[in-house]
């Protein structure tokens, strides 16, 4: 196994399973590919000043930042390769 992918919602029950793969990977040795992903809020009809739109760049860039901190911190502390995305 090369790669670890997984999927986060940044609840505690997510940083546990990212926790396993952190500590699998380093025994397999792996690297980790954090995921996260969430239902786009696009309709056309109802959304005359863009609100969603900005809803959604917002929850992307939250989503963006969140990662990038834990990935950070993985590295940092546990020296294990780790990739994001979102989708």
């Amino acid at each position: 196994m090369k790669q670890i992918l997984v999927p986060t919602d940044f609840s505690k029950c997510a940083d546990n399973a990212i926790d396993f793969a952190v500590h699998s990977a380093k025994i397999l040795p792996a690297e980790i590919t954090l995921l996260h992903s969430f239902e786009v809020n696009n309709n056309i009809y109802n959304d005359y000043m863009g609100v969603n739109r900005q809803f959604n760049l917002t929850m992307l860039n939250d989503a963006k930042e969140k990662l990038e901190l834990r990935k950070k911190d993985i590295e940092a502390t546990d020296g294990v390769i780790v990739d994001t995305l979102v989708s």
